[in-house]
């Protein structure tokens, strides 16, 4: 965990018991907090033997480390799989929780709310229609146009992706 980077808990994973070997999967595109929210969990419940399985992609991986998993082990997956597919593959005798953690916009905007920018409602729905919650898109483009309001840098970095560049070679002909 970054000292200086807060974690804000808006899938109320400090909720989740491990008093008993359990599942949590968490479920989102690259960047959108998976891998931390399992780090924090891990140092919140120092106690707890975890089996960490991560950047899962493809459903067979999915399954060759289930079949590894250790028993007494709680599991923590981080997966780019649909949440749908998790219902299907999942460790027997084990309660499950699936959380989708790119879809919530609370963590969209506390990220600019902690780095003092500005920001419309409106701009943070588009910004997850085409990104979902994505830590690493927001700030792909918070540095590509450094701005004080999200709104104006979400429109120029938009503007940028729709330009149409013609190599130089092209145009001098």
């Amino acid at each position: 965990m970054k000292k200086n980077s807060p974690f804000h808990d808006f899938h109320g994973l400090g909720r989740v018991k491990f008093d008993r070997p359990r599942c949590l999967v968490l479920c989102g595109v690259s960047g959108s907090g998976k891998s931390t929210a399992i780090r924090w969990l891990q140092e919140r419940h120092s106690e707890v033997r975890f089996q960490v399985i991560d950047e899962v992609r493809l459903s067979g991986e999915l399954k060759v480390a289930l079949s590894k998993a250790k028993s007494g082990s709680s599991l923590l997956i981080a997966s780019h799989l649909s949440p749908f597919t998790h219902c299907f593959i999942r460790p027997w005798q084990m309660p499950q929780q699936i959380v989708e953690i790119d879809r919530n916009r609370g963590q969209v905007e506390a990220s600019l709310r902690d780095r003092g920018i500005h920001f419309s409602p409106q701009a943070v729905s588009r910004f997850l229609k085409t990104y979902r919650a994505s830590y690493v898109d927001l700030a792909i483009i918070l540095d590509a146009f450094p701005s004080d309001c999200f709104d104006d840098s979400l429109h120029q970095f938009e503007k940028q992706r729709t330009v149409t560049r013609t190599p130089d070679h092209e145009s001098r002909l």
